[in-house]
């Protein structure tokens, strides 16, 4: 019960405390307080009871929480206040500190952005401090020299190379060496000492004001750099022990470097630089040093180089332009490389201003230039007709890298005039007599048969009549040839049809298999399918195929296989005769297609021939405008081959026009 209240109202009436969460439990306070509302406002108020120990009392006071908020306010002020001041100090502080950090880091961002763009930098004096911030500056300071160093290395070794590349002159290039070597070092001297293979004498360059005395250790460093990447000597004491000098030789210099010249393994000289104070050469310097020395030594061996390619054009030049023959070359853009003093006479040029033009602007032989400009790689044999009546032949050849890449062709031609009117007297000669000799040749078979009419002949008797007829026989089969090439040359006669190619060889087939059996030999006929239509002499397209089939069976007998092959390339079709045999040596495969030319081989001297049948061969082909000629390999066999051009439909027959000549 309520015993004491300012309202007597209350007094006597019962009171407990609310079922309340308290606002503390310290357990050091002597009593409990929660928040509870008054009855009959309903306002928040304050309830703090305490009870008595010694009596049965509780003391409750009720406080509106109005005054509490008063109270709280009253107090709570001044320490706002007071903590607001003391934020606004520090974060005024707090700002000047962060100026003082922030500028120079920014200084320094901005400072890496000028170093990496390579523009100038300096640092200011906000940022040379002794804390953190001027550790970074000392940083970014030595980055920036650093790269400016590296910047002045670099730009001096492309001034260096500017000016070694652009000159073969070893003077000059060593020269731009050496005084790049001294304003990247700041060395009192630089000389350069290169071996001379033409003279017991070395070459020997220097640039500074300390080179010439220099020059007195130049063959003790020699000595001592063969066999060594490099002799750093940074005083007078290392000099001294490593050149083995007395302690009263007068030195020129106090310190030295020098770096050997070597070039594909080999020494080649020596680079080196000298100081009038100790040194201590840094890393940097010492790579600087050994780039120079390596573009030294690759001057060294271009000059070497040069000299002997000069020496070598010099050579070739004088040969060229003392030579009979006519000389022509040109590049893969077919244009001209070079001409010599017959070539000029022949065509009525001058080297001086054809040099680098095309030669189809040049040449006036249009054999010649489509020979020079003709796709592919191979040698090429072919006569062209000069000025004033003369005849040329040309030999070409594909002019190759050593890594087996074409470069170019050349040309030679020889003046085959006399021979061409030689030639033309010895086949009217052998015509007339190949004529001649048909009437007396057939009366001496007629008569050799006729010998047993005459009486009775013994053993002996027949076998020297069987020798007279197979002497005959060869007699009458060289007549016949030398006829037949004669009526090829001449283009009489030539019958001229539309043909298929299959038939043809099969035909060829069937004629030559006893042949080639007798020989241990087969016949093997590999034709592509839908072969084109051939327009041409039939009879001699089969001759000449049937002359190479007899030239294998005769060179390769008792080796397996003969392959007959025809085949389509673009604008011709292609014959070709493989065999197995010995094969010919390329010395021999040169003049093959010449008449009454046969290859001198070991163990076969006495097989039988005219010399006459690849030649009908090769006529039969060019008079057609096609080409004859072979690939042998020693001990694999040999092909032969024939080209038919594939000409626009004829109808009829009789004699037409190819591009070799009249048929």
């Amino acid at each position: 019960q309520i015993i004491a209240h300012a309202d007597r109202q209350r007094l006597l009436k019962n009171w407990s405390p609310a079922d309340l969460r308290p606002i503390t439990t310290n357990a050091t306070a002597p009593g409990t307080a929660y928040q509870g509302r008054q009855g009959q406002t309903n306002a928040r108020e304050l309830v703090y009871y305490v009870k008595s120990a010694a009596h049965p009392w509780t003391v409750v006071i009720n406080v509106p929480y109005e005054v509490v908020l008063n109270l709280a306010m009253s107090i709570g002020a001044p320490l706002a206040l007071v903590l607001l001041a003391v934020m606004g100090v520090f974060y005024a502080n707090l700002a000047v500190l962060s100026r003082d950090i922030t500028n120079p880091l920014a200084e320094l961002v901005q400072a890496s952005k000028t170093i990496t763009a390579g523009q100038k930098w300096s640092p200011s004096e906000q940022v040379q401090r002794e804390d953190e911030i001027g550790q970074l500056n000392k940083a970014f300071h030595q980055m920036y020299q650093s790269r400016n160093k590296q910047l002045n290395e670099l730009s001096l070794l492309l001034g260096v190379s500017h000016e070694v590349s652009s000159s073969m002159d070893i003077n000059q290039g060593m020269a731009a060496i050496l005084r790049g070597a001294l304003r990247g070092t700041g060395a009192a001297g630089a000389r350069a000492v290169v071996l001379n293979p033409s003279s017991g004498y070395p070459l020997q360059f220097g640039e500074g004001p300390a080179a010439r005395a220099m020059s007195a250790l130049d063959r003790r460093l020699m000595s001592q750099l063969r066999h060594k990447s490099e002799l750093v000597l940074s005083d007078e004491a290392a000099v001294r022990q490593a050149l083995d000098l007395t302690e009263t030789a007068v030195l020129p210099l106090t310190a030295f470097i020098a770096i050997p010249l070597n070039s594909n393994e080999r020494f080649q000289g020596i680079l080196w630089l000298g100081y009038r104070q100790p040194h201590e050469f840094d890393q940097t310097e010492r790579d600087l040093l050994h780039t120079l020395a390596g573009q030294a030594a690759v001057l060294v061996e271009n000059a070497r180089l040069f000299s002997t390619a000069e020496v070598g054009c010099r050579r070739l030049a004088a040969v060229l332009a003392s030579t009979t023959e006519a000389v022509i070359v040109t590049d893969q853009t077919n244009r001209i490389l070079l001409v010599n003093r017959a070539m000029e006479k022949i065509f009525s040029l001058k080297s001086n201003e054809i040099i680098g033009r095309p030669v189809k602007d040049v040449i006036s032989a249009p054999e010649l230039v489509a020979a020079l400009a003709a796709e592919g790689s191979r040698a090429r044999n072919l006569e062209i007709p000069g000025q004033n009546g003369r005849t040329y032949y040309a030999n070409l050849s594909d002019i190759f890298t050593t890594d087996g890449q074409e470069m170019g062709r050349v040309a030679v031609l020889h003046d085959i005039t006399h021979l061409k009117e030689v030639d033309e007297l010895k086949t009217e000669f052998v015509r007339t007599v190949s004529h001649d000799l048909k009437n007396p040749l057939a009366v001496m078979r007629g008569y050799t048969t006729m010998l047993p009419m005459a009486g009775e002949i013994n053993q002996g008797q027949k076998k020297y009549i069987q020798k007279i007829e197979t002497s005959i026989d060869r007699m009458e089969h060289l007549v016949t040839d030398l006829l037949d090439l004669g009526r090829i040359e001449a283009g009489v006669g030539l019958q001229i049809n539309e043909f298929d190619t299959l038939p043809l060889l099969e035909e060829i087939t069937v004629d030559y298999w006893q042949h080639a059996h007798l020989e241990g030999l087969k016949i093997e006929v590999e034709a592509q399918p839908n072969l084109p239509i051939i327009t041409g002499d039939r009879v001699l397209i089969r001759q000449a195929i049937a002359n190479l089939i007899i030239n294998a069976t005769k060179y390769a007998p008792q080796s397996g296989t003969i392959k007959l092959r025809a085949e389509a390339s673009p604008g011709e079709i292609v014959f070709s005769v493989q065999d197995f045999g010995p094969g010919i040596p390329p010395e021999g495969q040169i003049r093959l297609f010449e008449k009454f030319y046969r290859v001198k081989q070991k163990g076969e001297e006495r097989k039988n021939g005219s010399g006459l049948g690849l030649a009908i061969v090769k006529s039969i082909a060019e008079r057609h405008g096609g080409r004859a000629w072979c690939h042998s390999t020693p001990g694999q066999g040999s092909t032969f081959y024939f080209s038919i051009p594939l000409l626009p439909k004829q109808n009829g027959t009789g004699n037409g026009q190819f591009g070799a000549g009249p048929l």
